[in-house]
């Protein structure tokens, strides 16, 4: 599911953290590919419902797009 999708959703279910459940789903994916082990999209959907449900914060508002560092 596109982050475009999650993004429509806290309006209508309340849910805030789109962009955290995302990154979530998209990286129990690629460590699941890399590693073969599917407990990483049991451990990514734990995270995720506590999340949802207030147990864990969301971290700090990312910009849309690059962002440079260093120098």
């Amino acid at each position: 599911m596109p982050e475009a999708q999650f993004a429509d959703r806290p309006a209508k279910v309340g849910v805030g953290p789109a962009r955290e459940i995302w990154l979530l789903s998209e990286g129990a994916i690629s460590l699941m590919l890399v590693h073969g082990d599917r407990a990483y999209a049991a451990a990514a959907a734990h995270a995720a419902k506590r999340l949802l449900h207030g147990k864990i914060s969301s971290g700090p508002a990312l910009r849309a797009g690059r962002s440079r560092t260093g120098a």
